[in-house]
């Protein structure tokens, strides 16, 4: 999609990271090919060298090379065979294939093209079959995908053997969402942890929370047993009563609800009253959507030079692939 800002630039590069196949209806069941569609064949070119079958008559190379074909369950539609100047020439025509097989007496040599339009699977059975039938002692071949044939009748039998086997390669499976008790994460210890690990020691740190009416927040709750010596901003969801949290004066945690307001919003009025934010706690209660749209605040240029300290930090619980998806 076009960029908002022609300095975004990381917006660009980012945007890869929240692709998410399920919103974008990318998860259905994949329409099985119409008798229309284009169907691959497969020729086989073979060099069959000392072969002694290129010294026998017309009507003998024919009969062992329908007898090679039949033997391997292969159906014949119509056998052509005649002389030229350097031997004979055999045409099988197969219900699953093509075969034509060109002598050259006096080199013991024959030229053998197999093109297969079903059964590939039989093809190298095949090759086998049609060397010992000319006797040949040194043989080499290789393939060639060419045009196949519509309505073939072995097609099914051909797709559950070799493919192409349709497959979804987008991630399709539900987010999965553990519970906070699931996950036996010590948010107090990883609190005190990371608060050394910020370079900046002056601005405004903040913790984005779930709705506090319906979860807890624990990371609200473990910065109220530290000593963070900065500026602490909390801002929670909307609660259902779409009433506004009131901060307590002496409270050194100051909350914003986001009722009717832009994330984007908020942090600027937060920067303009505390000052640039060090770093962003989010808690495990936090909504995808807010994780979605903080990235996208992140990601732009203009944003990453007036909201965020240069080495400002994010810390989050990788819980899920959109969590992932912020962190990359």
């Amino acid at each position: 999609k076009p960029l908002q800002n022609r300095t975004d630039h990381v917006e660009m590069i980012k945007q890869y990271s929240r692709n998410d196949a399920i919103s974008e209806n990318k998860c259905g069941d994949f329409e099985e090919d119409g008798d229309d569609q284009v169907k691959a064949g497969i020729l086989m070119i073979i060099d069959a060298e000392e072969a002694d079958g290129a010294t026998e008559s017309i009507d003998t190379l024919t009969q062992m090379l329908k007898s090679a074909v039949t033997e391997e369950d292969f159906t014949v539609l119509s056998v052509t065979s005649q002389p030229t100047d350097t031997g004979v020439v055999v045409i099988l025509v197969l219900k699953e294939a093509f075969v034509s097989v060109r002598t050259w007496t006096a080199h013991n040599y024959c030229a053998i093209d197999l093109h297969f339009w079903g059964a590939f699977d039989k093809q190298e059975t095949l090759r086998q079959s049609l060397q010992e039938a000319v006797g040949s002692t040194k043989i080499s071949s290789y393939r060639v995908v060419v045009a196949g044939m519509i309505g073939t009748n072995t097609w099914d039998s051909d797709k559950n053997k070799i493919g192409p086997v349709i497959t979804n390669t987008r991630k399709c499976d539900d987010s999965f969402k553990p519970e906070i008790e699931d996950i036996l994460l010590n948010v107090e210890f990883l609190v005190e942890e990371s608060l050394v690990l910020i370079e900046d020691k002056e601005g405004t740190i903040v913790i984005m929370c779930g709705d506090v009416d319906e979860s807890r927040c624990l990371t609200l709750e473990a910065f109220r047993e530290v000593d963070a010596r900065t500026q602490l901003v909390t801002i929670v969801s909307c609660p259902l009563s779409g009433e506004e949290a009131v901060s307590d004066e002496e409270d050194p945690v100051k909350i914003v609800t986001m009722c009717g307001k832009d994330l984007e919003s908020v942090l600027r009025d937060t920067v303009d009253t505390h000052g640039a934010i060090i770093s962003v706690f989010i808690d495990s209660e936090v909504d995808d959507s807010r994780i979605r749209r903080l990235g996208e605040i992140v990601g732009r240029k203009q944003n990453q030079r007036t909201l965020f300290t240069p080495s400002a930090m994010f810390v989050l619980p990788l819980l899920d692939d959109i969590r992932i998806g912020f962190m990359k």
